[in-house]
């Protein structure tokens, strides 16, 4: 009779676990600490090899799927994390673009690929975990410089704030949110992710002895190169995640308690994700966009959360990370404790007052020049009333 197979920790169970030194506590220590109890309230989900390899497969294969279907991207429950074998991901986009990666420098060394990474989705904020390198699979997880927000619109200051950091132009920004994938899209479609994402700065330490370094011109620019294309990775998984005709839960496993160097620590449950078949043939199906890029005409602006200088402003000086509570909006903002999950468009943060609301979808654009299909990507002329 087989020994049953060893249960060993999970990227979460080692985030939990790690003892952070001096050196490491960059971050501010509040956002530590919402995180930590994010990923503890959190439904998780961890991607094997197979899945991470497919998952790669429909970004090399259908780029397209995620030009057309980015807005789709939702995780499955407010608080989500997903981690993923991210060399079976990293070598199989390496292997199959061979003539992209081997000109990047650092992005073609395989023993300093990353090994596993993990992204904690706390309603449309997303931090990422790295879990060591291939060369050394057993380094302690670090939570990374860099966060990013869903479906929130990304002002132009902050974007030129942010360019500031990373020390790079703002059509970089494109090239670091789509990663390798940048190269086969249009003018237009680069833009996109720019357009209704948000990349950041995760709060830091301002007592720690690199805060000064990391906030002055280009002092986030490794930062940046080691994130090139997780943006493009994160729509990917999740609109995987979100195709049960392709995804499969091979098992839930529960609570337990397990060993990390030789401690005795808390195992999370989580769920195992695979797929098991080719997936691209299916996404296919979705349809594929037609012509060439296209101007900036009369155009459909998606939905999008915004913030007011106060939300942001604490979040990159103080450390918040905002407890949005639903408000009924202005001009008085009061707090609207007893609102259903879907009734309200307004938030005030309960810690620093910051505000967020939702922008419905509406128009832009010159009308005179044609207008815009961003589900076809083509242009017809409307008729003069």
């Amino acid at each position: 009779m087989k020994p049953p197979n060893k249960r060993g920790p999970t990227l979460a169970d080692r985030v939990l676990a790690k003892k952070y030194s001096a050196r490491e506590k960059v971050m501010h220590p509040k956002t530590m600490d919402q995180l930590h109890r994010s990923l503890i309230a959190a439904h998780r989900f961890v991607f094997d090899e197979e899945a991470a390899r497919r998952v790669a497969q429909v970004v090399h294969d259908i780029p397209s799927l995620l030009v057309r279907e980015h807005q789709f991207a939702r995780a499955p429950f407010d608080i989500t994390w997903i981690e993923y074998p991210s060399y079976a991901y990293w070598n199989y986009l390496h292997d199959a673009q061979p003539e992209r990666y081997t000109t990047q420098g650092e992005w073609a060394n395989k023993a300093t690929a990353d090994h596993t990474v993990g992204y904690l989705i706390d309603h449309n904020r997303i931090n990422t975990f790295v879990g060591g390198t291939v060369s050394q699979p057993d380094l302690g997880p670090t939570l990374t410089s860099m966060q990013y927000r869903l479906s929130t619109e990304w002002t132009l200051d902050e974007q030129i704030e942010f360019s500031r950091l990373v020390g790079c132009s703002r059509i970089m920004l494109d090239m670091i949110m789509w990663g390798s994938t940048y190269d086969v899209l249009s003018d237009e479609e680069r833009r996109l992710l720019r357009a209704y994402n948000v990349m950041e700065q995760t709060p830091l330490n301002p007592a720690h002895h690199m805060y000064r370094d990391l906030t002055a011109d280009g002092g986030m620019g490794r930062q940046a190169r080691g994130s090139v294309g997780d943006m493009r990775t994160v729509i990917a998984l999740l609109l995987m995640l979100n195709r049960p005709s392709l995804t499969t839960y091979k098992q839930t496993l529960p609570n337990t308690r397990g060993f990390i160097r030789g401690h005795s620590v808390a195992f999370l449950s989580h769920t195992t994700v695979t797929i098991a078949i080719d997936p691209v043939p299916t996404l296919r199906l979705v349809g594929t966009p037609s012509g060439d890029a296209v101007p900036r005409r009369r155009h459909e602006v998606r939905g999008h959360y915004a913030h007011n200088r106060e939300a942001r402003d604490y979040a990159k000086i103080a450390g918040c990370i905002h407890s949005f509570q639903a408000s009924h909006g202005p001009p008085r903002w009061l707090p609207w404790p007893d609102a259903m999950p879907d009734e309200p468009d307004n938030w005030v943060c309960a810690e620093c007052g910051g505000k967020r609301w939702w922008v419905p979808e509406h128009e832009r654009g010159d009308e005179s020049l044609g207008f815009v299909h961003h589900d076809e990507y083509s242009v017809i002329r409307r008729q003069k009333t």
